[in-house]
């Protein structure tokens, strides 16, 4: 039987190989999210558009974040020479270009972006950084790399031993997520009834059409709910105990990559779902690569294995240390504070480093056994409201993709933030911001004079129950234009 050093070895070894994808990965999924997801609304959530700059930078101060570059510069020349950066250095990071200093940079970007507008972040955000981070502490450009290419020094396919800790802190981070996620998930919903995914799969903002085809399916979804629950608290588990067997850690993260990929087809969350896919690359073990390439599984010298530097161990405490950080962060969230109630000195280092997270999304039947869909509406003179994204009449109707009301996944996730109380102040700057590009374009007429900002909410009835419909309207701001 291993002793229990030998033990934690192979359960956290992580082959070179795997490390590159990860690196590839993570680069391609920062590049795609900024011009996919960010750029395109770069005025819109970065520089006053339908976000208060100011109130965006308090929220940041109390979050005890200062140094978003995006907020010190927020005039739209500078940010789009921050995104310009950024696209660059992502590129870099995918091609393995001076890894050391390139995947840092890259972080420290990725942070300065996230601070600037945390109203357009979900929990793939979180893991997208902390990945990253971690990972400034791994050979990001061992292999495949144009950094491997120029050093020219002999192929490693092992990661070598110095590296244990922070590959330990990179592959518990990514287990962690579904490990916490589970201490929110003990609504009956989850626990008993199994109706989980039958409300879930009713929310307007979130659900694609293949989760309302679904929602048709409540017996179906019932035993899904119960293989979710169980596969989040024992597949990392399986994951990481199978080390020694490769096809069946093959095979837990085969299932890993179908559910968040069914995920995405079901509720759109792209950077959640591709984030999470990436972080189990780094458990691909090194046999699959071998059947590509056949090439010789090659370990560290022994003298690289002996004779760390001084510095190198010092890196692998800070890694350390930090994933303690975070784990203490989440500690706190599942006592239901948030986490920058975190207790001092903690709480400064991990604001600092953007350890943030939590994991309760889709938790409680309280926050899906109802349908919430808003309405951005216009006054005409003749006393008519009308929808100022469709043009159509404003009948408090659900509307068939109200998903597509918006741009993207960055877009909805604002609007969700903004039903929240403590964030209505920045309500008047989205409203004005729809009200203008309505009336630079609508005829005399059709001007809009007066604007609300609407949320409905209709039950969602519980399986076998027969729909009955009972919308309420709340109007959270109306007011006069001037």
């Amino acid at each position: 039987m291993d002793n229990p050093g030998k033990l934690l070895t192979k359960t956290f070894a992580m082959d070179l190989r795997s490390l590159a994808v990860f690196r590839m990965a993570l680069g391609l999924l920062i590049l795609w999210d900024l011009l996919w997801q960010r750029w395109p609304c770069l005025h819109a959530h970065y520089s006053g558009g339908v976000m208060d700059p100011a109130l965006l930078a308090d929220e940041s101060r109390m979050l005890g974040w200062f140094l978003s570059l995006h907020q010190l510069f927020p005039d739209p020349t500078a940010l789009h020479t921050l995104f310009a950066v950024q696209a660059l250095l992502a590129v870099a990071l995918i091609a393995g270009w001076r890894t050391w200093v390139i995947a840092p940079l890259n972080w420290l970007l990725l942070c300065s972006l996230q601070a600037a507008n945390f109203f357009v972040l979900d929990g793939g955000d979180a893991l997208l950084r902390l990945m990253l981070l971690f990972g400034c502490f791994l050979p990001l450009g061992a292999r495949w790399s144009l950094d491997a290419r120029r050093r020219q020094s002999p192929a490693l396919t092992t990661l070598p031993p110095v590296f244990l800790p922070a590959a330990a802190c990179l592959m518990l981070q990514v287990a962690a997520v579904y490990w916490f996620s589970v201490f929110f998930k003990t609504d009956p919903m989850w626990t008993q009834s199994y109706d989980l995914l039958y409300y879930a799969f009713h929310t307007p903002l979130y659900a694609k059409a293949p989760a309302l085809f679904l929602a048709g399916y409540p017996a179906l979804l019932k035993v899904v709910t119960f293989l979710v629950y169980w596969w989040e608290v024992l597949g990392p588990l399986w994951v990481l105990v199978m080390a020694s067997k490769p096809r069946l850690r093959l095979a837990g993260i085969g299932v890993f990559w179908l559910f968040h990929f069914m995920i995405f087809l079901s509720f759109g969350l792209e950077v959640f779902s591709f984030a999470c896919m990436t972080g189990w690359v780094v458990f691909v073990p090194g046999k699959l690569w071998d059947r590509f390439n056949h090439e010789t599984r090659t370990a560290p010298s022994s003298a690289a294995v002996q004779k760390p530097s001084r510095a190198l161990l010092a890196t692998q405490g800070v890694a350390v240390g930090l994933f303690l950080l975070a784990l203490l962060g989440n500690a706190v969230s599942v006592q239901g504070k948030r986490f920058h109630e975190m207790p001092q000195p903690f709480r400064s280092v991990a604001t600092a480093f953007m350890l943030n997270q939590t994991w309760r999304a889709f938790s409680t039947e309280a926050t899906l056994s109802q349908q919430y869909w808003v309405g951005i509406d216009g006054q005409t003179d003749d006393g008519q409201w009308l929808n100022l994204i469709t043009g159509q009449p404003a009948d408090g109707e659900l509307p068939p993709s109200i998903r597509h009301y918006f741009p993207n996944e960055r877009w909805r996730h604002s609007i969700l933030f903004l039903l929240q109380k403590r964030n209505r102040a920045h309500l008047p700057v989205l409203m004005r911001h729809y009200a203008d590009a309505w009336n630079a374009h609508a005829t005399a007429d059709e001007q809009v004079h007066r604007v609300r900002f609407v949320l409905y909410a209709d039950q969602t009835e519980p399986p076998g129950v027969e729909p009955v419909q009972d919308i309420r309207q709340y109007t959270l701001y109306e007011t006069e234009l001037p």
